[in-house]
C-alpha cells in the first residue's frame, strides 16, 4: 500500500504540473486550477502524455542514495508516464540553501521531489502564484488520494495551508 501510495504521489505531481506544461500559452487562465490540459495529456492510464515531456525535478540527494536517474523508481517512472525527468539533486546539507535561491531567482522546478517545503514557503509562494493549488487536481484526476483524504480528514488538514489550498502532498 505504501509503494503503491508513493507511486499515485508521484504520478499526482507529474500530472499537476503538466497540466500548467501544456496548456497553451495566450487562451489559458490565470488561475492554473482552471487550466484545460493540452491534446498531449491523457486523463487516465499510462501514459500520462502521448508524445514525451521533459520535467525538471529537485530534491535532495542523501549520502546513502546514488544519483536519480539511476534509481529504479524513477526509471520505472519515466516508462509508465512518458515524462522525462531532469534531475536538480543538490546534496541535502545544501538542499534549503538551493531550494531558497531557485525560488528567489525565479528559476524554479516543475516538481519539488520530497520538497521539505515549509508552512511558510507554500503560504507565500502559493500566494504569488509560484506554487499551484492541487486540490482541483486532486479531485479531478487522483482518485485513490482523494479517497485517503476523504477517509483521513485529519491527513487533509495536516496539508492544507492556511489559506485553504493543498500545494504538497505528502511522503
Amino acid at each position: 500500500m505504501k509503494r503503491q501510495l508513493s507511486i499515485w504521489l508521484s504520478v499526482l505531481l507529474a500530472v499537476s504540473l503538466l497540466l500548467a506544461a501544456c496548456a497553451k500559452d495566450e487562451t489559458e487562465s490565470a488561475n492554473p486550477e482552471e487550466r484545460e490540459p493540452g491534446d498531449n495529456f491523457n486523463a487516465t492510464g499510462f501514459p500520462i502524455v502521448s508524445e514525451p515531456v521533459e520535467i525538471e525535478v529537485m530534491g535532495a540527494r542523501h549520502a546513502l542514495v546514488g544519483e536519480w536517474k539511476n534509481l529504479a523508481f524513477f526509471r520505472e517512472m519515466e516508462k509508465l508516464t512518458n515524462v522525462k525527468f531532469n534531475y536538480n539533486t543538490p546534496p541535502s546539507s545544501d538542499y534549503a540553501e538551493k531550494k531558497n535561491l531557485a525560488f528567489a531567482s525565479g528559476e524554479i522546478p516543475e516538481v519539488f521531489f520530497g520538497g521539505q517545503l515549509t508552512t511558510d514557503d507554500e503560504i507565500t509562494y502559493g500566494q504569488q502564484g509560484i506554487l499551484i493549488p492541487l486540490e482541483g487536481l486532486i479531485e479531478k484526476y487522483a482518485p485513490n488520494i482523494r479517497k485517503v483524504l476523504d477517509e483521513n480528514p485529519e491527513i487533509k488538514q495536516s496539508i492544507t495551508a492556511p489559506d485553504g489550498h493543498i500545494y504538497a502532498l505528502p511522503g
